[in-house]
């Protein structure tokens, strides 16, 4: 598993990447050894062992919730289990690939799309971090971090940011004079510049925070109170405060950046154009943001009854 995790460090997987595909191999490993009776032997396993646990996924396995798994949960523990293997090969610690006819679910539309927030959601959470004016800081206990905080939404708002990238964000990254946000370490180690100079609201927060922040031996953007980088469990203890504060409950860091594509495509902007700023890596991916949600679906059947209750 040492040598996975080299391997997936040297392809220039996110940490959270890594973190994840260590643990869906390790269930893997777990389910095999209860299946077949004996210790994990890599080069034990079968093409059909592999077509068992699939179904093993798809019929049985359920989340955290009690709930059956959905097509892309399973599609990413299988993308992990064929990166397992293609290591296990490249390095000669297989004779054979058992992973080579194992195919993902396809996923033709009937799927829920990404969670996005609603326009009355999205209003709640701007209000918990609203641009104020210097007469209203009076209300605000910690003026430092609600600068950050604010920042950091902002940023996953309106650039739909990964929260892997905002803890990586550096100083150096950003330029308000220029209106340059570069992303030095974004998925799969790559680099991208977003131009952020017209998004007003952004440029205020990220302005206001830097003067509040102060010049810090640390480099990093963000940092804690107690002057150390901020991780991503500390943005994932911001989110249980909002969760908390506007009863958006299941809003998380994700569900702002699936907001900002959304949006984007929601006021006309093509899909070419939506896919370079999310660096996807293929027009598939941005193409669920078109889908319609279930609440925008019901709305709009609801639209067609021209029923009225009269008393």
């Amino acid at each position: 598993m040492e040598g996975f995790r080299s391997f997936l460090i040297e392809e220039g997987k996110a940490t959270s990447t890594i973190k994840s595909y260590l643990s869906i191999i390790t269930a893997f490993q777990t389910w095999w050894s209860n299946t077949v009776g004996k210790e994990f032997d890599p080069s034990s396993v079968t093409g059909v062992d592999l077509q068992d646990y699939k179904q093993y996924l798809t019929r049985i396995a359920k989340n955290l919730n009690g709930n059956r798994l959905s097509p892309r949960t399973i599609n990413k523990k299988l993308e992990a289990i064929k990166t397992y293997f293609r290591y296990l090969d490249e390095t000669n610690l297989i004779s054979f690939n058992p992973s080579n006819k194992l195919k993902q679910h396809k996923i033709q539309g009937q799927d829920d799309p990404p969670r996005w927030l609603d326009r009355n959601e999205k209003n709640r959470l701007l209000r918990m971090y609203p641009i104020i004016k210097n007469y209203e800081w009076r209300n605000i206990k910690n003026h430092w971090k609600f600068t950050r905080n604010r920042a950091i939404v902002y940023l996953m708002l309106y650039t739909g940011l990964r929260v892997s990238e905002v803890v990586g964000l550096e100083l150096n990254d950003i330029d308000l004079e220029r209106g340059i946000l570069e992303i030095r370490e974004g998925k799969g180690g790559k680099w991208r510049r977003l131009p952020i100079s017209q998004i007003k609201e952004l440029n205020i927060a990220l302005k206001e925070w830097l003067e509040h922040r102060e010049s810090q031996e640390n480099n990093r953007l963000f940092i804690s109170e107690r002057k150390v980088p901020l991780t991503v469990q500390g943005i994932e203890h911001l989110f249980r405060n909002i969760r908390k504060e506007t009863g958006i409950e299941d809003i998380t860091p994700h569900t702002l950046r699936h907001t900002c594509f959304h949006d984007l495509l929601e006021k006309g902007y093509s899909l070419p154009v939506v896919k370079d700023i999310a660096e996807h890596e293929n027009i598939q991916t941005t193409y669920l943001y078109t889908k319609s949600s279930e609440e925008e679906r019901s709305k709009a059947l609801g639209s067609l009854s021209s029923f009225e209750t009269k008393i």
